[in-house]
């Protein structure tokens, strides 16, 4: 197996293992894998966000669904699920080629466009719109492409932030797992520039993962936001990272043409 199959087999190795812990079997559904990224990985230039943890609507298509384990439609669905017949022996090599695969064709398929949101010609909105001011995208070939991270690679039933804390930090945290994870897989993807969505996300990530603080203001008309620069070392490569204030999914206050000066904003400066 290469570095990736070998990651990934490891990243199931323990969900497995925390769905032996009641908590944890409640909350991470048993065919769902977990998703290390979101987007084509072999792009020469990439950039990367990093959220919080994969929302169930990835896989499920209501809540109701999610705790029924009623999955979408093959039609509809975003990402490889493990089937019964997989489920005894979850990381041979041909399935995890599969899980790859899904991941790579993820903005081909059908992605969730009102977090990410959709190409456009004329000015995208959500996630991608501030994207492409920064000369990136999920979608286009641009001057960079873009995949998405998240902090923990796991779905869970329960948003991030409504996960019982005193379960999920010695789970993923206290130990390091999620860091060296995470570590792991920048060594791998190489991004040249991430960007960490959201305050609180931001506050995970100073906490668990590097220094990382919203200790600028950006202000332009009546749009406010806080933000935070560093740069990471990843094995031989110091990586430029901005935090931002905003869920940029859901980017209240925005519109289209303040997401894309935003994101230029950011392309001027890291």
């Amino acid at each position: 197996m290469d570095g990736i199959q070998v990651l990934l087999a490891d990243t199931i190795q323990k969900q497995l293992t925390l769905r032996q812990v009641d908590y944890w079997k409640k909350q991470i559904p048993e065919k769902c894998i977990p998703i290390l990224w979101f987007g084509e990985h072999r792009q020469r230039s990439l950039v990367s966000t990093l959220g919080a943890n994969p929302s169930r609507t990835e896989f499920f298509p209501s809540r109701q669904a999610a705790k029924d384990g009623e999955l979408l439609d093959r039609q509809m669905s975003r990402f490889y699920t493990f089937t019964e017949e997989d489920l005894s022996s979850p990381t041979k090599p041909e399935i995890l080629a599969k899980i790859i695969q899904s991941y790579d064709k993820y903005f081909n398929r059908n992605p969730y466009t009102r977090w990410f949101g959709k190409p456009s010609t004329t000015g995208a909105y959500n996630l991608e719109g501030f994207l492409n001011g920064v000369g990136a995208s999920f979608y286009k070939t641009v001057n960079l492409g873009c995949i998405h991270l998240d902090l923990v690679p796991f779905t869970t039933l329960d948003d991030f932030s409504q996960l019982d804390e005193a379960q999920l930090k010695p789970a993923l945290f206290y130990d390091g797992w999620a860091k060296q994870n995470l570590i792991r897989l920048l060594e791998l993807l190489n991004p040249q520039r991430i960007f960490v969505l959201g305050r609180k996300n931001v506050e995970w990530f100073n906490k668990f993962y590097y220094p990382l603080k919203l200790d600028n203001e950006y202000h332009r008309g009546s749009t406010k936001a806080r933000y935070g620069l560093s740069r990471i070392q990843v094995g031989h490569s110091k990586i430029p990272i901005a935090g931002v204030s905003v869920n940029l999914g859901n980017p209240i206050g925005f519109d289209k043409n303040s997401l894309h000066e935003f994101g230029a904003f950011f392309r001027s400066i890291i």
